[in-house]
C-alpha cells in the first residue's frame, strides 16, 4: 500500500512525514486491532489488480483517485478496473489470502470483509464460491494469524431493480441457511444512497433472521440520505451502521443509536474524500459529536487501495488531528470487538489483548508522543 496519500486526502497537522506522527503510526501498528469494515473489492493489491485486469501499472494509476470528487465519480475509474477482474471462486480466495497478509502487517487480528454475492448467485456458482472463501478464511488464520469473516450483500448501483434485489437477496438467505458456513457472519447492502434510494431494495434484509445473521447497514453517507435514516434503523434493526457522516443531523437518530446500542463504523478518509457536498470540518466534526453523545464508534479502513489508507493510518490521523485521545482510542478498539459479529470466545481473546499491559504501555507511549507534538505547537 502506498505510504503517501493522494492530493486532497485528509492529512494530520504538521504533515504526513512528521517524525512524531511517524512514531505514532509505528505504535498504532503494534496495537492488536480489529477492522469491521473492509471491502475486498477496494482492498486488492495494485499489482494483483493490474495482473488480473490485464493493465499496465501506468493504466492502473489512472484508476486510483487523486482528488476530492462526488461519490459516484470517485469510484467510477476503479469500478472499470474491477469489471475486468474475473469473479471466480479461485480469484476470490486469492484476494482474501493476499488481504489477510496485508492486514497482518498492519497488526489487524480480526477483520470483517464486505463481499458481493451478486455474480455467484446469477451464474449459480454460489456454493462453490462460498466454499472457496470459507477455505481462504481458514488459511488466513493458520498462515497469517488473522481471523477473516465475511459480511455478504450487494452494491445498490449494480442492482437493476427492487425485484432483482429481493430475488437475489432471498436466494442468498436460502443458500446461507442451507450451507451454514461459519465464516459468513453478517449481511449488508452498500453503495450510493442517492441511487436506488428506496427501502424496497432492502426488503430482503428483513429475512436475515432466517439464517440467524445480524445486519451492518451502509447508511447516512450522502447529504440527502438523512431523511431515510430513522426509517432504516427502525425497519431493519441493524447491529451497526456504516459511515454515517450525516447521522448527527438527526437528534432522533443519534438518540436511537445510543438507546439501542447500535455501533457506527467510522471510515474517516472515505467519508472525507467522497462527500464533496459537506465541508471537511463537518465530516470530521460529525464523528466527534457521535463520540460526545456516547454512540459506540469503531474505526475502519473501508477501501484501503482506492483510498490509499489502512486502519493504522485512519487511527493515526484521528489521534494526530485531536479527533480522539489515546484513552478514547482504547474504547473505540474495544467497541470494534464488542460490536463485531465474531463468536464470544474469540471476542474474549481479542479483548484480553486490548486490555493487556503491553497495549496499555503502547497507548501510554502514544500519549507521550502527542504531548510532545502539542508542546512543539504542531497541533
Amino acid at each position: 500500500m502506498d505510504s503517501q496519500a493522494p492530493p486532497g486526502h485528509w492529512q494530520p497537522p504538521g504533515g504526513p512525514t512528521s517524525p512524531l506522527h511517524e512514531r505514532v503510526a509505528c505504535l498504532v501498528r503494534e496495537l492488536p486491532k480489529v477492522d469491521l469494515h473492509v471491502h475486498l473489492s477496494g482492498a486488492i493489491r495494485p499489482s494483483t489488480a493490474a495482473e488480473l485486469a490485464g493493465l499496465r501499472a501506468s493504466e492502473l494509476c489512472l484508476a486510483l483517485p487523486s482528488r476530492l470528487m462526488s461519490y459516484s465519480d470517485f469510484f467510477a475509474p476503479w469500478n472499470d478496473v474491477l469489471s475486468r477482474v474475473p469473479e471466480t471462486p479461485n480469484t476470490a480466495a486469492r484476494l482474501i489470502l493476499e488481504l489477510a497478509e496485508d492486514l497482518s502487517a498492519e497488526g489487524v487480528q480480526y477483520a470483517e470483509l464486505r463481499m458481493s454475492a451478486r455474480k455467484s448467485l446469477i451464474d449459480n456458482s454460489f456454493p462453490d464460491w462460498l466454499e472457496a472463501i470459507d477455505h481462504a478464511s481458514s488459511l488466513g488464520r493458520s498462515v497469517y494469524g488473522v481471523d477473516v469473516r465475511f459480511v455478504l450483500g450487494f452494491a445498490r448501483h449494480r442492482l437493476e431493480s427492487a425485484t432483482q434485489a429481493n430475488r437475489l437477496g432471498n436466494n442468498l438467505l436460502e443458500g446461507l441457511d442451507l450451507l451454514r458456513y461459519t465464516s459468513v457472519v453478517g449481511l449488508d447492502i452498500w453503495g450510493n444512497e442517492d441511487i436506488n434510494r428506496g427501502l424496497e431494495f432492502e426488503v430482503w434484509l428483513q429475512g436475515a433472521a432466517v439464517c440467524g445473521l445480524p445486519i451492518s447497514l451502509h447508511a447516512g453517507e450522502t447529504p440527502a440520505s438523512h431523511r431515510l435514516l430513522r426509517e432504516r434503523v427502525m425497519a431493519l434493526r441493524p447491529r451497526r451502521l456504516s459511515h454515517g457522516p450525516v447521522l448527527q443531523n438527526s437528534p432522533a437518530v443519534v438518540r436511537m443509536l445510543r438507546q439501542r446500542s447500535i455501533g457506527v463504523e467510522a471510515c474517516l478518509t472515505s467519508n472525507i474524500v467522497t462527500q464533496s457536498g459537506l465541508p471537511t470540518t463537518a465530516r470530521v466534526g460529525s464523528l466527534r459529536r457521535l463520540l460526545d453523545a456516547s454512540v459506540p464508534v469503531a474505526f475502519c479502513s473501508d477501501d484501503p487501495t482506492v483510498l490509499s489508507t489502512s486502519l493504522t493510518r485512519e487511527i493515526t490521523v484521528a489521534l494526530c488531528s485531536s479527533v480522539i485521545t489515546p484513552q478514547e482510542l482504547r474504547k473505540t478498539m474495544r467497541n470494534s470487538i464488542v460490536y463485531s459479529f465474531a463468536e464470544s470466545s474469540l471476542k474474549g481473546e481479542l479483548l484480553s489483548k486490548i486490555d493487556s499491559d503491553r497495549s496499555g504501555a503502547i497507548l501510554a507511549e502514544i500519549e507521550g508522543c502527542l504531548d510532545k507534538v502539542v508542546r512543539k505547537g504542531d497541533l
